[in-house]
């Protein structure tokens, strides 16, 4: 049977054979090909060559030190602040050897690991949650706000975590409580009074200019002074 050819009007043109050909090809071949060698659409281009995108991993991989620090202050606080109080009392307690040391006087490894494992597990995470109930009891900028924790930290904190930091050091020194307790006694008054010479315009500064993610890292770079002071007085 044979197929009706279709009729054309006196306006129109019948098409191109050879036209006709070509577009079904095309559009075959188009079907065939796989996706990947495909040409992409023009918004696929655009985003591709987006210079966004390489900018800003540009800006990451040339972050500064105290950005990235920062950073880990906001993702893992206490963790972050633990190896910073364990290297910053690790230091202290270098620098006293060092400044003790004689020809005749090892180096004693122990106990530098004794105050950086203090430094990391009792000063990070006791200052952490000190300073967020100081700031959360006395809030504010404020001279009277800055005057009232600086005396609560004196008054309250001080005396309570002067005594633990050293009995602490004696006690893993291997001496017993008591023995511990009886140095600590010799020595409390003198600490007490240095701290207060030392800790009062350190806190005052801190408390009133640093930010609060910033206090314990700030309390550590002071800390490296108090760390050689307490290593002399501990042994």
């Amino acid at each position: 049977r044979k197929t009706p050819q279709k009729s054309f009007s006196s306006q129109e043109k019948p098409p191109n054979k050879t036209i006709m050909s070509f577009r079904s090809s095309l559009k075959l071949s188009n079907r065939l090909a796989p996706t990947s060698i495909r040409s992409p659409s023009r918004p696929q281009i655009i985003k591709s060559l987006n210079p966004t995108k390489y900018t800003r991993t540009y800006a990451t991989k040339t972050k500064g030190p105290i950005e990235w620090y920062s950073n880990m202050l906001e993702s893992h606080p206490l963790p972050t602040k633990a190896l910073t109080s364990g290297t910053i009392a690790m230091l202290g307690d270098v620098n006293c050897q060092y400044l003790q040391s004689t020809s005749s006087t090892p180096f004693d490894l122990p106990r530098t690991l004794r105050f950086t494992f203090l430094g990391c597990f009792l000063i990070a995470p006791v200052t952490h949650n000190w300073y967020n109930i100081l700031l959360n009891l006395i809030p504010g900028t404020g001279v009277k706000s800055i005057i009232k924790r600086v005396v609560l930290d004196q008054a309250v904190f001080a005396p309570c975590f002067i005594p633990a930091f050293f009995v602490s050091v004696k006690l893993l020194e291997g001496k017993k409580l008591n023995d511990s307790i009886n140095d600590l006694k010799n020595v409390f008054v003198d600490m007490y009074t240095t701290n207060l010479v030392l800790w009062v315009p350190a806190s005052s500064v801190n408390f009133a200019f640093v930010p609060q993610r910033f206090m314990v890292l700030f309390g550590n770079v002071v800390g490296l002074v108090w760390n050689t002071y307490v290593s002399f007085k501990s042994n």
